[in-house]
């Protein structure tokens, strides 16, 4: 087809992370690509994660290049913002998050408290609901929308404007799709994660076309944000598809000399969780390792702790006080360069099977035949059972073996350890219709690009 110029507005830097192989799909298809980044924070960055937007830029110069955002002038920005917020709160009134006691907190601290007391009277009842929605909505809408939003697109003559992630709470970022319409220029959300059409806002503007991973995203895109099933393209999860096409660099032995094992027996991977899911998950680590040292099958086995990238400051001095466990890398990091791919995929390669609360490295595992496991604790449950993503992969088709105690826990992870294949065909099920669901051995990027270039026609 026609080489098309596209126009993809990323609210951060580090989204680019999710983006690699849809990105570099379109761009050896011949397409332009312009990626404005609209902010960057030092918080954002973390170690290892190189830039995938660079090394674009460095190898297609002629076709792709970065801008940073010159944000237009908006004279109503915070009473916008505070009507947007109002839907976003409102949503976590809802049925479905009767038990989101966490997600509701954290959209209620974001909400001017002026306007905290009117959203809680709309959400007791259903008909509150949907009359505080239309009227945030309408009030939104009703406020003029600043040239500088249009010009910001025409200037640069896209076929297509592709926004992400869309629906952080009170984002700006529908603007662009309200601006794209005005000019007539069709509008794409690629959904950016696991957890992005369930946890965060809701769409104010619905895209000319959402591209989701699987028929679970599909069905979220259409009761959460009332999308038309015809505006949803399925098209398996680009952002693992460099997963499948790997190899581990390293035998165990070799793995286990270069993080520091004492040797190369079999070893479970705990892998940590983001800020608003565990908080500071120290203790819990050495809780967990504690009660795994209990059980005798365990007992000699190796335990790797990796940190969460975006939430490892407290991990650099720690000593767990265990001979067979190490914390690496310490400093966190993201997988996105070569050397840190190698690594975590290693790392996950070379385990029985990761351990955690809630994560999506548990899908990354199951990319690579190794089950997950969990364990349910009154500590957490706000942040497990509380966010409906979890149960994309503890629920029926999913992938983590989840413990109601710690006795049931040691259990499973004992059983794992004596047999490690009994859960490789749960896993590569999983896969086949959370990941990949147009065929394992196709890669989804296709599939994404594909739908752009449908959007754009």
């Amino acid at each position: 087809m026609t080489p098309l110029r596209l126009l993809f507005f990323l609210r951060i830097a580090r989204l680019d992370r999710l983006y690699p192989s849809f990105l570099e799909t379109l761009l050896d298809r011949g397409h332009e690509i312009v990626v404005v980044v609209e902010r960057e924070r030092p918080r954002d960055l973390a170690p290892g994660g190189g830039s995938i937007l660079d090394d674009l830029a460095q190898r297609y110069p002629e076709r792709f290049r970065v801008e940073r955002l010159v944000k237009p002038a908006d004279r109503w920005r915070h009473l916008r913002s505070a009507l947007r917020m109002g839907v976003d709160y409102l949503r976590y009134f809802d049925p479905a998050y009767r038990d989101a006691g966490a997600l509701r907190e954290r959209a209620s601290a974001r909400t001017p408290g002026r306007l905290r007391p009117l959203v809680r009277l709309f959400g007791k009842t259903a008909a509150g609901r949907r009359a505080g929605r239309r009227l945030f909505l309408f009030a939104e809408r009703a406020i003029p929308l600043s040239a500088g939003w249009r010009d910001e697109i025409a200037r640069h003559a896209p076929d297509a404007v592709l926004v992400s992630p869309l629906v952080s709470l009170g984002s700006p970022q529908s603007n662009w799709l309200r601006a794209a319409r005005k000019l007539g220029i069709p509008t794409v959300l690629p959904v950016a994660s696991w957890d992005n059409l369930s946890n965060k806002g809701v769409l104010k503007e619905t895209p000319t076309l959402t591209i989701v991973w699987n028929e679970a995203q599909a069905d979220e895109a259409v009761t959460l944000h009332a999308v038309p099933r015809g505006r949803v393209a399925v098209t398996g999860a680009h952002s693992f598809d460099h997963w499948f096409e790997r190899a581990p660099s390293t035998t165990r032995a070799e793995y286990a000399q270069r993080v520091g094992l004492p040797d190369d027996h079999p070893f479970f991977l705990y892998v940590c969780s983001s800020k608003f899911i565990a908080g500071d998950e120290r203790p819990f680590v050495a809780e967990w390792l504690q009660h795994f040292r209990s059980r005798a099958e365990l007992r000699d086995l190796n335990v790797v702790v990796r940190p969460h990238p975006f939430n490892a400051a407290e991990w650099g001095d720690l000593d767990l006080g265990d001979k067979r466990a190490v914390i690496t890398p310490r400093g966190g990091e993201i997988p996105a360069g070569e050397a840190g791919r190698a690594a975590y995929f290693d790392a996950i390669h070379h385990s029985l099977g990761t351990v955690g609360l809630s994560t999506s490295v548990f899908v990354e595992a199951a990319i690579l035949d190794r089950p997950s496991f969990t364990v349910r604790t009154d500590r957490y449950r706000a942040t497990q059972e509380g966010t409906l993503h979890f149960g994309h992969v503890t629920g029926p088709g999913g992938v983590v073996v989840v413990a109601a105690g710690w006795d049931e826990h040691l259990d499973q992870l004992a059983e794992q350890a004596a047999e490690p294949e009994r859960y490789v065909q749960q896993a590569r099920a999983f896969v086949d219709s959370f990941v990949r669901p147009r065929g394992r051995d196709l890669a989804a990027a296709p599939f994404a690009a594909d739908a752009v270039e449908g959007a754009a026609a």
